[in-house]
């Protein structure tokens, strides 16, 4: 605004504004300007957010559409789980024992963490069964992310050890 005050307001080639229409021009250019660029900024936010809602949406789909039809959907969830979050390394823990050590049920990534201890990040499944991920950048918004697919990875658990009983169950009747 001021190379246009200094090129085309008169008196030019100066910083100076004689006539006060030019400084209501210049002070709408102004608020136009602020406005615009506050306009721009809060569109790109929501399309971010946009594009992150859509990924989660499709997150979702691939886990549910997994859980229904693979009949150990367990280890594709886990690297389901790994490619979504982009992160360095994901297991599942179980223990051996009330008090035994960890063992990995199954995981994916580079450096999956073989303790609940060692990893950045660790959700509770029940049953003594631990999701442990090694992630240093997982954000607030993508442990509700997390939070589903540790739900799913719970039920998928319980449904493969309830299929296993039933089928030890079938052999002996």
């Amino acid at each position: 605004f001021l190379l246009l005050n200094y090129f085309f307001a008169p008196p030019t080639h100066t910083f100076t504004i004689a006539n006060g229409r030019d400084v209501l021009a210049l002070v709408v250019f102004l608020v136009v300007t602020f406005v615009v660029s506050a306009l721009v900024d809060v569109t790109v936010r929501r399309r971010a957010d946009a594009a992150r809602a859509q990924s989660d949406a499709r997150a979702f789909a691939a886990m549910a559409a997994t859980v229904l039809q693979d009949p150990d959907p367990v280890p594709a969830l886990v690297s389901q789980l790994s490619s979504a979050f982009t992160v360095d390394g994901v297991s599942l823990l179980a223990r051996v024992g009330a008090e035994g050590p960890w063992r990995t049920v199954t995981s994916a990534g580079a450096s999956p963490p073989a303790d609940p201890d060692h990893a950045t990040f660790a959700l509770e499944l029940g049953d003594g069964t631990v999701l442990a991920l090694d992630a240093e950048h997982v954000r607030a918004d993508d442990r509700q992310l997390l939070g589903g697919f540790a739900n799913q990875l719970g039920v998928a658990l319980r449904a493969t050890r309830l299929a296993a009983a039933a089928g030890e169950a079938e052999t002996l009747a």
